[in-house]
């Protein structure tokens, strides 16, 4: 016979409930937890959304039937004791969000009397463990958006005429009449946010949802009309100057969600590279150097643009992070050297002294920083070297203080 624990994931929406459901199986006549069954409880629990519960039902209904009263007693409840130890010790969840459930074998009369029977009846009682585990309903994003760090290039194009603006990183060409406006005068704006630094203190990350990407460079794009901000009626071109070896990027747009940037695949946004294509698309550039491998995007749309492309993660792994007490400037930040990703950290706690990354790829060398803006000239920060799947927990964490120029020094080299 073999055993089997019962995954049941709860997602709370609106007034609906919806119930998933997963079997695991022990080995026969065992209670150990070998490998197979705690990566199944691992991704399961990783799977939950936040307020989502995971309930550990150890018995299966054949085994419910078959064993006696005693074995049901005894297996339910060292199973879950060693399910308890292995989501406190392993996955680092807090023990607080850990949760035994006992289901009475039979049921018991009401207690009419205070004799010495009566009372061993009602304390003598049987019955199933289980248990149940849920994700935090606290997750607040460290550090907050704040494009003041970047400055603007800022050109004055006329509409009447066809246009080239070249930044550090791109070059882009806007076609005669290419705004919705009457004015001849057009203020264009242009931020790039390439460099890794650039990210960091604007509080950019590379995340879809709660799914990873890796960034081949983004951009902030704006046009003004005496000093109002106007849209495109036609198309403009942005020429990636970098070369970028990797192909299957898409294009991505921006937007607010929880004080930070959330890019989301945008079909509007046509990303083609030039290595793919024809010499047709291609432009000449100034230099003589050929186009190749270089990301070229048309678009209508200004604001937020990127050229990301999705992170596979396989065996995936959370970190957890104990800072002492944060406040509003704390970034937290999980930082891949080889795919120039970035992934926040969120507060699971309320006092903001203990951070979240959930499904991240195991294996990857990463850096963890913790930084804090002190003024104009200092920061507070530290910098960690983390291989992801081998730590799943850090601590006693101090951060140091020096000259913004240093942690700008320090962060150089990790892309």
């Amino acid at each position: 016979m073999k055993k089997a624990i019962l995954v049941f994931l709860v997602n709370l929406i609106s007034v609906a409930t919806i119930w998933g459901q997963t079997e695991i199986i022990f080995p026969e006549k065992s209670l150990s937890l070998n490998q197979s069954i705690k990566n199944q409880i691992k991704n399961a629990y990783f799977n939950l959304p936040v307020g989502g519960e995971l309930i550990l039902s150890v018995l299966s209904g054949k085994e419910i039937k078959k064993l006696n009263a005693k074995d049901k007693v005894g297996f339910s409840r060292s199973m879950a004791t060693k399910l308890a130890n292995y989501c406190k010790d392993s996955l680092y969840i807090h023990p607080l969000r850990i949760t035994y459930i006992f289901t009475p074998l039979d049921q018991q009369k009401p207690v009419l009397s205070s004799t010495n029977a009566s009372y061993r009846n009602f304390t003598n009682r049987s019955g199933i463990y289980n248990l149940v585990v849920s994700r935090s309903e606290y997750h607040s994003f460290s550090g907050f958006l704040d494009t003041t760090k970047m400055k603007s290039k800022i050109v004055i194009i006329n509409q009447s005429e066809s246009n080239y603006i070249t930044g550090d990183f791109v070059r882009i060409y806007v076609p005669e009449n290419a705004f919705d406006c009457t004015c001849e005068k057009i203020k264009f704006e242009l931020k790039e946010y390439f460099e890794l630094s650039d990210l960091l203190f604007s509080g950019l990350t590379t995340t879809s949802d709660d799914k990873l990407l890796e960034t081949g460079g983004m951009l902030y794009l704006a046009a003004f009309c005496n000093s109002k901000r106007i849209i495109l009626s036609k198309s403009i071109n942005i020429q990636w100057v970098n070369e970028v070896s990797q192909d299957g990027f898409q294009g991505f747009s921006g937007g607010m969600a929880r004080k930070m940037i959330n890019w989301e695949v945008d079909k509007n946004i046509l990303l083609r590279n030039p290595v793919l294509t024809s010499d047709e698309d291609s432009w000449e550039e100034e230099d003589g150097r050929s186009n190749i491998d270089r990301i070229l995007i048309t678009t209508k749309e200004l604001g937020w643009i990127n050229a990301d492309k999705f992170m596979q993660v396989q065996n995936a792994t959370q970190l957890i992070v104990k800072t002492k007490k944060s406040n509003a400037k704390t970034y937290v930040r999980l930082i891949f050297k080889d795919t120039k990703s970035i992934l926040p950290g969120y507060f699971i706690n309320s006092d903001k002294t203990r951070v979240e990354f959930s499904k991240i790829p195991s294996g990857k060398d990463t850096k963890l920083l913790i930084y804090e803006i002190v003024n104009k000239t200092n920061m507070k920060w530290a910098i960690i070297k983390v291989t992801t799947g081998e730590i799943g927990y850090i601590e006693n964490i101090e951060l140091k203080e020096s000259s913004i120029s240093e942690f700008k020094s320090k962060t150089k080299g990790i892309w």
